[in-house]
Parts: C-alpha cells; sequence; structure tokens
C-alpha cells in the first residue's frame, strides 16, 4: 500500500489538528504510536520489526511510503492502543488509501 505521511490530522469539523506549532501528520502519529511502549507481552522479534519499521517511516524523505500489509497491520494496533477514536479512524483509512471523508476547513 502506497500511503501519504504528509496527511494531515483534523477534527470532525475539518480544523486542522496542530503539534505544538506544526500540524499533525499521519507520519507524526504512526512514529509516536511506534514509540510507546506498548503491550508488555510483545517478544523481542515483534518490538525489533517495530523499531525497524520506526527507522524506515523515520528516513523516508518523500511524502509517500510502501507499505506491505503486515506493516499496515502493525500500525493500525499500535495507533488504536495509543490515540482515540478520532485519530484512530483517520489512519485506518489513510493506511489504506482510503479519504476520511471530514471536511477540510482550509479548501472552504
Amino acid at each position: 500500500m502506497n500511503v501519504e505521511l504528509s496527511a494531515t490530522m483534523r477534527t470532525f469539523t475539518g480544523e486542522t489538528i496542530r503539534d505544538g506549532e506544526a500540524d499533525l501528520l499521519l507520519r507524526s502519529v504512526l512514529l509516536a504510536a511506534l514509540t510507546r511502549a506498548g503491550r508488555t507481552d510483545q517478544s523481542v522479534e515483534e518490538k525489533a520489526r517495530q523499531f525497524a519499521l520506526g527507522v524506515k517511516l523515520a528516513g523516508c524523505r518523500e511524502p509517500r511510503v510502501d507499505l506491505d500489509s503486515g506493516e499496515v497491520q502493525m500500525l493500525k494496533g499500535l495507533v488504536a492502543q495509543s490515540y482515540g477514536s478520532l485519530i484512530v479512524g483517520q489512519v485506518c483509512l489513510l493506511l489504506e488509501g482510503q479519504p476520511t471523508g471530514l471536511p477540510d476547513k482550509k479548501s472552504e
């Protein structure tokens, strides 16, 4: 799946969610979810796969990245552990290459 890492997270009413001074991007959400401790029952191998995926995302200089289905599933699970429904819903749709369906206040 080719994923747009520079997609901006929005509120239900279409306003851009900010992370300090910058817009909250899909890339930031994914990296934050990969950074959190996660489940205590994860194997060393699973945590190593998460680390490798974090390195891949952080090192990607393009606005888009190719992810395989296993990486997408891993990211969905980690984001679901770390965020509420507003972010989780957007992330799941964006990772599947679908629009979020949220309005974009900037383009109105």
